[in-house]
């Protein structure tokens, strides 16, 4: 995906020194939906992830890591921890009783997303968690805030159920209190 950089002069900035934690979203799209298909969905100028996987081959499994907004963007993806987070949504729909077969994750799915974290990683020195985006409100609730604000079921159950897998893959955690 090309973000020309008219678009890119819109977008804040941050450090990445700032990021603390890799948010897992789904699209609740055709898992070989291509970034510019999410892009048409949403009410940004381009994509509100920082990357986007997705299957570029059905039949045989195969999964490819699309950019989406750079690393010294902050993406509009968990609101209220969009500067500390970077954001990588996984094509597909994983609520469980998806009427179709996109509610089954793929292993190659996990290992397109967790090569993508550890490439990451090596640029946020201080990235520590991995996290589902529905986490947000159990955050915001911990700080006092309305968790109905930033209440989700992203990344879906199916999903965020494999979070645990992702994590011990890249070396990152669990936030605190979750």
């Amino acid at each position: 995906m090309f973000i020309p950089n008219s678009v890119l002069n819109l977008l804040s900035l941050r450090d990445p020194k700032q990021i603390t934690c890799v948010f897992i979203h789904h699209t609740v799209m055709h898992k070989t939906a291509d970034a510019d298909d999410v892009r048409r969905v949403e009410p940004f100028y381009t994509i509100g992830y920082n990357s986007y996987v997705k299957c570029v081959d059905v039949e045989n499994d195969l999964w490819v890591v699309q950019q989406g907004r750079p690393l010294n963007r902050i993406p509009a993806a968990q609101y209220g921890m969009n500067t500390q987070g970077y954001a990588i949504s996984i094509g597909g729909n994983y609520q469980p009783g998806a009427v179709s077969w996109l509610d089954t994750v793929s292993p190659n799915a996990l290992h397109a997303a967790a090569a993508q974290i550890i490439l990451v990683k090596k640029k946020c020195p201080n990235l520590k968690y991995l996290l589902g985006h529905r986490d947000v409100a159990t955050i915001k609730a911990k700080e006092g805030l309305n968790p109905g604000d930033y209440a989700t079921s992203c990344p879906g159950e199916n999903l965020y159920s494999r979070l645990d897998d992702l994590r011990k893959m890249v070396g990152l955690s669990k936030y605190p209190g979750l």
